[in-house]
């Protein structure tokens, strides 16, 4: 029995309980988070000390008030562009002046982000489509990887444009420091190797752990902590300690840095609060959906409380000198693998940074730049591979676009403008594909409560990014441990990011009992091959070619034949076919007259058993004839194994007869009244069955259903299956002496 998962998590009661397993894994992040703390510290044009601020501030506070367990808050490299940006603009070239008005810029976001979390913004990630978080989380790991190539070959880029810092490349080639860029080279080789090695012992080091053990002797024995110059092959280069090594306050309390709120009457000033704001909360709610997924017990995290937590830790950060706060995903997924439990681990990880700080500060300021800057390029470059584009292009070409559109204006301008324009893309894009204004935010959405915890949602309009909040809001109110039905039959799109909520809906749901499946979507364009590709109705004037087939036969036979979609399937109702499933609708209707009974064959759409997301429903092709009598008892005579399982469902008991063990040995019989069924089922009809295998009956209320096989039949095998009808009619009505 898993006992804290309903315990107050951040009580001495866990501490207590999981001291040992969270310092732990509370030791090992540390290890990770003092490198990662200094390199992003770094990259945003802060002092290296300010990384630590946030993490202490992060651990020996935050912790306390996070609305989630295993989450560990810290500064995020996605945030060091936009903090390198409003430190150039504001310090005008002095990083130092520039340094204290940015801290003011973390200090209002905190207040912006506790507002989201009283607000109950918690779901703010959701509205935006997935193409452009993606697109901008790529453009802001290559800004700060451009930032970082120069640095980690011993070069101060002059630009600080991502584009700027890009042209500027082959002119830091030029003027390489040998010490310096070998030293980054084999960081980054360390990283490499370390994701490839296997042995259980060096998987549990952080790469971090690994880069430094390797890269600060060799620091030490080329002498980067002191000022001189080297002669290699023709040229001489020159070692600034300023420029190669670390350095750190000589006591905590000089680390202190109050922040400058002069800028504050700036349009420039509100600009970046609202950039970092937004930065924050969007960054770190996605971090805290991975983080869950991870999670051992499945906890879920309160993301308002969370974002309340993070909004708490930026202002005290901001006022002491220290950079943002997120949940990071990277410290959190070592803090999972490592054992941690609860809050205490991130509280512990906290402590161990402050005795680094205060006992080892010797050791950290023998750490070379060029190794930080090594670990924040590859986690840079790793954010923007050609693989994230490739998969971007894969979903479908549409959501390709907003990613581009995404990634190109948040290098050019901010990260702002760039979501704003990936979103207006996204916008314009679903305008094109027929959806009104009214409805890119409203939607049309019908939430119907049917038997057995079962309910259904109705679209017959969009379900997009822009609405999915409404829809959320909706579902969020049905028992988790009920069964859920999307029904897209009427809906007009259903996009990609609709679709990736439903699939992380879907896993939330079944982790707590419930199911949840989706219906409708045969008669949608699929714009990729991509399971979750967005989704078009398609409005066509012609028939398809079965449609033609069938059109062509019901003319030749002179049965009536209508094409369009019925969801009115009543007429199925209590069906075996329908246990254990759901029948949504019937299509291709030939119907015709015979013996005064109407006789209507057409496909049926039956949601597939087992559910899911990313599976499909299937279609059977089946013939029902209308009140044929009343003395016919309700039955259902199958395959031998087709549905025995719906039969064991159904707690009804095979019917056999001793004097027809042929006819017992290839069919299943079934009915509630097993006394009428006997009685029914005399030689005339027990024969005719014997003599035509191969199909599946059922009758209900005197209406008969027949049915060949779980798939659509051929116009040949409906001709067959009309035959096999007739005779099964003529039979009975010759049995019951019906003219």
């Amino acid at each position: 029995m898993n006992i804290y998962v309903s315990e107050k998590i951040d009580s001495f009661y866990s501490l207590k309980r999981f001291w040992k397993s969270d310092l732990q894994s509370g030791f090992v992040v540390s290890l990770l988070a003092l490198p990662m703390s200094l390199g992003v510290a770094v990259a945003s044009g802060f002092p290296p000390f300010a990384g630590i601020i946030t993490a202490i501030v992060a651990g020996l506070v935050v912790s306390f008030f996070s609305g989630s367990a295993l989450a560990i808050k810290g500064s995020a490299g996605g945030l060091s562009a936009i903090m390198l940006f409003a430190t150039l603009q504001f310090g005008d070239g002095n990083l130092e002046v520039g340094y204290r008005a940015a801290l003011a810029v973390v200090v209002i976001s905190g207040f912006v982000q506790i507002l989201f979390g009283l607000a109950k913004l918690g779901n703010l990630s959701d509205f935006f489509p997935a193409s452009t978080i993606h697109g901008m989380l790529a453009a802001l790991g290559i800004s700060m990887a451009l930032k970082q190539v120069h640095l980690a070959i011993g070069v101060q880029p002059l630009g600080t444009k991502p584009w700027e810092l890009l042209i500027e490349i082959p002119s830091s080639l030029n003027h390489i420091n040998p010490k310096i860029a070998f030293i980054a080279v084999l960081a980054i080789a360390i990283i490499i190797a370390h994701h490839f090695i296997k042995t259980k012992f060096i998987r549990a080091i952080p790469a971090a752990i690994f880069v430094l053990l390797f890269t600060v002797p060799l620091g030490i024995v080329w002498q980067l902590n002191t000022e001189h110059t080297y002669i290699f092959g023709r040229n001489t280069y020159t070692i600034d300690p300023a420029l190669s090594m670390v350095t750190l306050p000589s006591a905590i309390l000089k680390g202190i840095v109050l922040p400058d709120f002069s800028q504050v009457f700036k349009i420039s000033f509100w600009e970046n609060v609202v950039m970092l704001s937004f930065a924050c909360a969007i960054e770190s709610l996605l971090s805290t959906k991975g983080i869950d997924k991870l999670d051992p017990e499945k906890r879920n995290s309160n993301q308002n409380k969370d974002l309340f937590a993070i909004g708490i830790g930026n202002i005290l950060a901001g006022f002491i000198g220290g950079l943002p706060m997120i949940s990071e995903s990277k410290r959190s997924v070592v803090n999972i693998d490592n054992g941690g439990k609860s809050q205490w681990s991130g509280f512990f990880h906290s402590v161990f940074l402050v005795v680094f700080v205060v006992f080892g500060s010797s050791f950290i300021e023998l750490i070379p730049y060029a190794a930080l800057a090594a670990i924040l390029v590859y986690t840079g470059f790793r954010m923007v591979t050609p693989t994230e584009f490739s998969k971007s292009y894969k979903i479908g070409a549409e959501q390709f676009l907003v990613f581009i559109v995404t990634f190109i204006f948040t290098i050019t301008f901010n990260f702002m403008i760039g979501i704003c324009c990936g979103v207006l893309v996204e916008l314009i894009i679903h305008i094109r594909f027929g959806v009104s204004l009214r409805k890119l935010f409203t939607g049309d959405m019908k939430l119907m409560k049917g038997k057995d915890n079962h309910f259904d949602v109705v679209f017959s309009g969009p379900a997009i990014f822009s609405n999915y909040l409404n829809v959320r809001k909706v579902i969020d109110n049905i028992p988790q441990s009920s069964h859920i039905t999307f029904d897209f039959s009427k809906a007009t799109v259903v996009d990609h990011t609709f679709m990736e909520h439903l699939q992380a809906f879907e896993q939330h749901r079944e982790e707590k009992g419930g199911t949840l499946a989706i219906a409708g979507l045969d008669y949608h364009k699929h714009l990729s091959d991509h399971p979750l590709a967005s989704k078009r109705i398609v409005r066509q004037k012609q028939l398809s070619e079965r449609q033609i087939q069938l059109r062509n036969f019901s003319q030749s036979k002179d049965f009536a034949f209508d094409p369009r979609i019925i969801s009115n399937v009543s007429k199925f109702s209590g069906l075996s076919l329908s246990e254990g499933s759901q029948i949504k609708f019937e299509e291709n209707l030939i119907s015709t007259v015979y013996k005064n009974n109407k006789l209507e064959i057409s496909d049926i759409l039956v949601e597939q058993a087992g559910n899911g997301v990313l599976k499909q429903d299937h279609k059977i092709t089946v013939c029902h004839i209308r009140d044929i009598s009343k003395a016919i008892p309700d039955f259902t005579i199958q395959k031998e194994g087709f549905f025995d399982s719906l039969f064991n469902l159904s707690g009804m008991n095979d019917i056999d007869f001793d004097e027809y063990p042929n006819f017992s040995y290839y069919y299943l019989l079934k009915g509630p009244n097993e006394l009428e069924i006997r009685s029914f089922f005399k030689y005339d009809l027990i024969k005719f069955f014997e003599n035509h295998k191969g199909y599946n009956v059922e009758c209900k209320l005197g209406s008969i259903t027949i049915y060949k096989k779980k798939s659509v039949l051929s116009t040949d095998e409906i001709e067959q299956t009309l035959l096999f009808t007739e005779n099964l009619i003529n039979t009975i009505m010759l049995k019951l002496d019906i003219d």
